[in-house]
């Protein structure tokens, strides 16, 4: 029987394995899930809130352990896990004053979003026995809750909040130089936010002409100070990728573009050692 593995990128080392679960095991499974998501979604609003408020509470009273399973498992820094655990709290955590049925529907007032690393997906093959205890729901135990409030037709639900967005690859635009050492710091700050490997680490810096040599040469000289440490260390901003096969891939992308002109500024190359480190590259677009 085949296994999947969860290995430690910072050290290379497994930390557990456990089996594949079978098509017969995952259809069992797709089955139960459908039918206690059509008891619950016929659950009054005031108990479902009731139960998302509880899985809150325990996001915060296991955060420590569960940031460290995070950091465990995908390399995150340790600091930037507990931030997850805590924005996961805050996701769940369904204010008292939208605990209103709106008339005409079954949704609840708001909006949430959910972004980032899921700290509920961490060790999840092998971490049953730390199942979240929570309030009786049709169809068995709940093991993941999701919660999207969605807006609703009626008069009294809240307007639609616009979302920008400039791309797939977030970008980070300079348009002054009031602040430039804060602009910089920032700037180094999003970038290297979960080693690169989220939505909203900056992947590319717009900047107009009049700072572009300032803000470049202070960008790059920080980001030259800033290299890759112990995601178990608070102090460390700048983790490990999240798999050996992901540096390969980075290894790759960083020779292409070089082959193909792009001058490397800094960083750019892996890091010799059991884990998964590399120099986060940076060049002029």
């Amino acid at each position: 029987m085949s296994c999947y593995a969860t290995v430690n990128p910072a050290t290379g080392e497994r930390v557990t394995e456990y089996p594949v679960a079978s098509d017969q095991e995952a259809e069992s499974s797709l089955t139960r899930a459908h039918s206690a998501y059509r008891k619950w979604r016929e659950t009054p609003l005031r108990q479902r809130a009731d139960v998302l408020r509880r899985v809150a509470e325990l996001y915060r009273e296991r955060a420590d352990e569960l940031a460290r399973t995070l950091t465990l498992e995908t390399g995150k820094p340790i600091a930037e896990a507990k931030g997850e655990v805590a924005l996961a709290a805050s996701i769940y955590g369904v204010p008292r004053r939208e605990r209103r049925d709106v008339p005409g529907g079954r949704a609840a007032r708001g909006r949430r979003r959910r972004r980032g690393d899921r700290p509920h997906r961490a060790h999840r093959g092998t971490r049953r026995d730390h199942a979240l205890e929570l309030p009786p729901l049709p169809g068995g135990p709940l093991r993941r809750a999701e919660h999207r409030a969605r807006q609703h037709d009626h008069p009294q639900a809240r307007p639609e909040l616009p979302a920008l967005e400039l791309g797939g690859s977030d970008p980070f635009i300079v348009l002054d130089a009031d602040n430039l050492d804060g602009t910089v710091a920032a700037a180094v700050k999003n970038r290297v936010y979960n080693a690169g490997q989220a939505c909203t680490a900056s992947k590319r810096f717009i900047v107009l002409e009049d700072v572009y040599d300032a803000f470049l040469d202070r960008f790059v000289e920080a980001m030259r100070q800033c290299l890759p440490g112990d995601p178990m260390d608070p102090t460390t901003a700048f983790g490990p990728l999240a798999s050996r096969s992901t540096v390969d891939e980075l290894a790759e992308q960083v020779e292409d573009a070089v082959a193909k002109g792009a001058t490397l500024l800094v960083g750019g190359h892996r890091i010799d050692g059991p884990g998964a480190f590399h120099e986060g590259p940076s060049w002029p677009g």
